[in-house]
């Protein structure tokens, strides 16, 4: 498991960057709040998503090397830095320039900083929702129109190098918060007394009757506040006595077996369904440990990657190429979401009707 050495609170620039993308709670269509696109001709929508999918895991793979340990430390390392934009697009800016330090528009980058885009550099391609992409650019690929343009903050340039207090505060907020979106998805999380050497699991309960509920954000006629219900579909116990910050990486792990797809899915829409064939143990435990490391780095700079992940990398010499990358960035950003503020109730697409 993911460990920490000091107090810190998340490092955080979106209030002052509305221009950046929120990646990656839907699936491969972006247009979340749109209305329903028209099936795909001859009902093939499955196939296209699983196309796409694997589409998105081939050009990762072939666009940078992260098949080595080190590679694939490298990368996670990278996607722990650019907090202001989601997993997924820290990725693919990272499979285009490696060396990126703040990416940002061409617009922002002459609105804030009074910086013009240099001749005949590449542009970074990323996603937005109701997308398609955005085009952004490196610092090293901008030069200051001014003599006296804004400096780029050096937080934002090395937000690694900072040293911020207030974890547990900040762990609490994201454990409260990720427990009330986890009731979406049926889960019920639960602290059991185990012994030291225990973390966690999650197991699915396919024959249960019991109902999680949680409050709602309207009332009802009479003023009392509304509680909307969902069926449980999975029960997660965590060990009450680990510590605060070893707690939430226990949520994390588990919540990460889940939303890679580990023990499938009710609904693709949601998260993938990888459990058939069933994946290594390597495998399973390299991407939910990964996604432990990803989102405890935002939190504290000096997270370190533990001994668990690091054995299984050392073990096999190579990173096993049913890791998934992007299930592994998907997941990283959704329970990233879900830690920092309520989420509505999922929507479910409708069935395709024929005629």
């Amino acid at each position: 498991m993911a460990t920490t050495n000091s107090p810190s609170t998340p490092f955080d620039l979106r209030a002052s960057e509305p221009e950046q993308a929120s990646l990656f709670d839907g699936d491969v269509d972006f247009d979340v709040d749109g209305p329903e696109p028209a099936p795909p001709a001859g009902g093939r929508r499955d196939v296209d998503v699983e196309d796409a999918r694997k589409s998105i895991d081939a050009l990762i793979h072939s666009a940078g090397n992260y098949g080595g340990p080190q590679e694939y430390r490298e990368l996670l390392r990278f996607v722990s830095r650019l907090p202001e934009y989601r997993p997924f697009n820290r990725m693919l800016i990272h499979v285009q320039k490696p060396g990126a330090e703040y990416v940002a528009t061409a617009n922002r980058w002459l609105r804030t900083f009074k910086r013009t885009i240099r001749p005949g550099v590449r542009p970074l391609v990323i996603l937005q929702p109701r997308g398609p992409v955005r085009v952004v650019f490196d610092v090293d690929d901008t030069e200051p129109l001014v003599d006296d343009a804004p400096p780029v903050p050096r937080s934002a340039v090395r937000p690694l190098e900072i040293q911020l207090d207030g974890t547990v505060a900040q762990i609490d907020d994201r454990w409260r918060y990720t427990e009330l979106n986890a009731i979406r998805d049926g889960i019920r999380i639960t602290l059991v007394d185990d012994g030291g050497h225990s973390g966690g699991r999650i197991r699915k309960t396919p024959n249960s009757t019991i109902r999680l509920s949680r409050p709602a954000t309207g009332r009802t006629p009479d003023g009392l506040p509304q509680v909307e219900d969902f069926p449980l579909h999975y029960e997660l116990e965590i060990n009450r006595n680990l510590s605060p910050t070893d707690r939430y990486a226990t949520l994390i792990h588990e919540l990460a077996h889940l939303y890679c797809g580990h023990l499938g899915s009710p609904d693709t829409d949601h998260w993938p369904d990888r459990s058939q064939p069933i994946l290594g143990h390597a495998t399973r435990e390299i991407e939910a440990e990964s996604v432990v490391h990803m989102l405890l780095a935002r939190i504290d700079p000096d997270v370190r990657m533990g001994d668990y992940i690091q054995g299984h990398l050392d073990k096999t010499k190579q990173v096993p190429p049913s890791v998934s990358l992007n299930a592994m960035m998907r997941c990283a950003g959704l329970i990233e979401e879900m830690g920092e503020h309520r989420m509505p109730r999922r929507r479910s697409r409708p069935t395709p009707t024929t005629r």
